[in-house]
This record gives structure tokens, sequence and C-alpha cells, in this order.
């Protein structure tokens, strides 16, 4: 755990060009604004068996953003999807056919 007074996306940068791997946990503020900001490369979403009754949106109302699932991981109690944002030419001419 880090603690600093630099914005998201200077502390996001600094951290990519050291070649650091970046985990944000965190709501739909902070996912909003690193993702308006085109910081996100990939999603991790971990789906847990827990009834919440209430909870934080992971997502601020916004631009749809479409992704590709690259990976499902199993764990005892939970399972994480692992998502690519489906930016390149060939991910569009494959799902928007």
């Amino acid at each position: 755990m880090k603690f600093t007074s630099l914005s998201p996306e200077k502390l996001i940068a600094g951290l990519k060009k050291e070649g650091k791997k970046i985990w944000i946990v965190g709501g739909s503020q902070i996912i909003d604004l690193v993702r308006k900001k085109n910081l996100i490369d990939e999603y991790i979403l971990n789906i847990a068996p827990v009834i919440l009754g209430k909870g934080l949106p992971l997502f601020c109302e916004g631009e749809r953003e479409d992704l590709i699932l690259v990976g499902i991981y199993l764990h005892e109690s939970a399972v994480m999807g692992c998502y690519n944002l489906a930016k390149s030419d060939l991910i569009n001419y494959m799902f928007n056919r």
C-alpha cells in the first residue's frame, strides 16, 4: 500500500513507466476518473456469492465500454473474470459486423 498526494493520472503514468502492474480497488468514482483518462488496460471483476442487499455501483453513468473476456479464474468462494478493452480494429470488426 502506498499513500501519495499525486493525482491518479500522474501516479498511474509514473508506475506504468516503471513497468509496474497496477491494481485499482474502489467504487464508481475512482473507476470513472481513470476510465475517462483512458488509463485502464484491463478489468478484473470479482464475482462472489454474497447477498449484500445494497451496494455501490461499479460504474457511473456514461458511455458504453465494450470488453472482451480473456480469462476466468476460479477460487474457493469467488470467480474472477479478466477483461480487455475492445478497442482494436480486429476486435471491433469481429464483434460489430
